[in-house]
C-alpha cells in the first residue's frame, strides 16, 4: 500500500454499498456492472477482459502466507493494466462479497451478453460452421456457471440463453463457470429469434431431451453421435429448464432430440451432467 492509499475500513461508505448492490440483478441492471470474486475468476478477467476491470478490491487480513502472494500478484498485474486498486478491511470485504478469498473486481457489463443482432455481427465462423450451446428458461446460477463452463470445454463457439433465464452476468454464474464467461460469446435471444437464427444459417438445431415428442422422438446420443464428424456443419444443441425441460412445440420445431442411453435404474440425469456428456460427445465426434 503506497504512502498516498488509505485502508477502506467503513461498510457503511457509499462506494461500499455501491458494490453491495451489484450481487442483486436489480443493482447490475442500474450500475451495468457486477462482481467477478476470487483469485481465479479475476486472473482470468484480468487476462481475458482487461478493459472491463474498473477497480480491484484486495484484503490482506485474514490470507495465509501463500495465499497472499497470489493475490498479490494479481494486484500487481492489476495496476500495470493501470486499473483502480484499493485494500480493504476484512469487514469492508466480508461486506461486499462473501466468496471474494481476498479479492474481488468491479467490471463493466455493457454489451457483454449480445443480442441476436450484435451476435449477427460476428465473423462468419461463429455462424457457417459454429457449435453453440442453447439453454431455455436455465434458472438456477450454479447450473449457468456450469453448463457455460462445459461449454468452454467443449470447444463451443458460443453459448445462448434463451427467452427468460437466470443473468448469466450474476456473481454466482460467474464463480461457478470458474472464469469460461470470459472464454467465450454470450448471446441472449427469444426462442424465435433462436429458430430463425438456425434457418438462416442452415444450422441443426437438436433438443436435448428424454423421450422427444410425438412426432420428433429421442434418439440415443451413442447411436447418432457419428452424424457430427463434420466440423464444418453448423450445429446448435438446445437444453431446456432444470424442471420443465423442453415444451413440445419447441421440441417439434427441431432437427432432432438426442437422449442420453440410461444403463442404470434412474430414468434421467440433472441439466449440468447432461449438458457436460452431450456437449463433450459431439464435440469428441468432431474433433475425432
Amino acid at each position: 500500500m503506497s504512502a498516498v492509499e488509505e485502508l477502506l475500513d467503513n461498510p457503511k461508505a457509499q462506494r461500499i454499498k455501491r458494490i453491495i448492490e451489484l450481487q442483486s440483478a436489480k443493482g447490475r441492471k442500474k450500475h451495468h456492472k457486477t462482481l467477478v470474486e476470487a483469485p481465479q475468476a479475476v486472473r482470468e478477467m484480468l487476462q481475458y477482459m482487461p478493459d472491463r476491470v474498473q477497480d480491484v478490491y484486495y484484503c490482506r487480513q485474514s490470507l495465509s502466507a501463500h495465499g497472499e502472494q497470489r493475490v498479490q500478484e494479481l494486484v500487481s498485474q492489476a495496476r500495470a493494466q493501470h486499473c483502480f486498486v484499493h485494500e480493504v478491511s476484512s469487514r469492508v470485504m466480508d461486506a461486499m462479497s462473501a466468496d471474494a478469498q481476498g479479492i474481488l473486481a468491479v467490471v463493466d457489463t455493457n454489451q457483454w451478453v449480445m443480442d441476436s443482432a450484435a451476435f449477427e455481427q460476428l465473423p462468419n465462423e461463429y455462424h457457417q460452421h459454429g457449435f453453440l450451446a442453447a439453454f431455455w428458461q436455465i434458472r438456477d446460477p450454479g447450473n449457468a456457471g456450469t453448463v457455460i463452463r462445459s461449454a468452454d470445454a467443449a470447444g463451443c463457439s458460443a453459448v445462448i440463453f434463451v427467452d427468460d433465464c437466470v443473468d448469466p452476468l450474476s456473481p454466482k454464474v460467474i464463480r461457478a463457470s470458474v472464469g469460461s464467461v470470459m472464454h467465450l460469446p454470450l448471446v441472449h435471444m427469444s426462442i424465435e429469434e433462436l429458430q430463425a437464427y438456425s434457418a438462416r444459417h442452415h444450422s441443426a438445431l437438436f433438443a436435448a431431451d428424454v423421450y422427444g415428442s410425438e412426432h420428433n422422438p429421442a434418439v440415443l446420443l451413442n447411436d447418432a453421435v457419428s452424424q457430427y464428424k463434420n466440423p464444418n456443419q453448423a450445429l446448435i444443441m438446445l437444453f431446456g429448464n432444470e424442471a420443465r425441460g423442453l415444451d413440445n412445440a419447441i421440441i417439434e420445431q427441431c432437427t432432432g432430440v438426442l437422449t442420453i442411453p440410461m444403463y442404470g435404474k434412474t430414468e434421467s440425469m440433472n441439466l449440468a451432467s447432461s449438458a457436460a456428456i452431450i456437449l463433450h460427445s459431439i464435440a469428441m465426434a468432431r474433433h475425432s
